[in-house]
């Protein structure tokens, strides 16, 4: 997961670097919508092609850390010399 969210963040650092002068103003999240466009791997879905619960998470988080880089969190934490309090979820189903 490390590698993943390191590319998301790395995506998300792009994007605001690239879509700077055409975002909206206002509070990105609140005032309008943050759209995390991904795919699903192979993988992460089950028999039937859904996507199962775990991955949905695990997709989630990614999408936290793509969002933390776009709205400008991720930058003024290394500008600020801050540190950023990771999580994470953990499902477990007893069958």
């Amino acid at each position: 997961m490390v590698l993943r969210a390191f590319w998301n963040t790395g995506v998300g650092l792009v994007h605001r670097l690239v879509m700077k002068g055409s975002m909206k103003k206002g509070v990105l999240g609140v005032s309008y919508p943050s759209v995390w466009k991904a795919r699903a791997g192979l993988l992460d879905c089950d028999v039937n092609l859904h996507l199962n619960n775990s991955s949905y998470l695990y997709n989630m988080g990614l999408a936290r850390w793509f969002f933390t880089a776009v709205n400008g969190t991720v930058w003024q934490t290394i500008k600020n010399r801050r540190m950023i309090l990771v999580s994470c979820h953990w499902m477990e189903v007893e069958e």
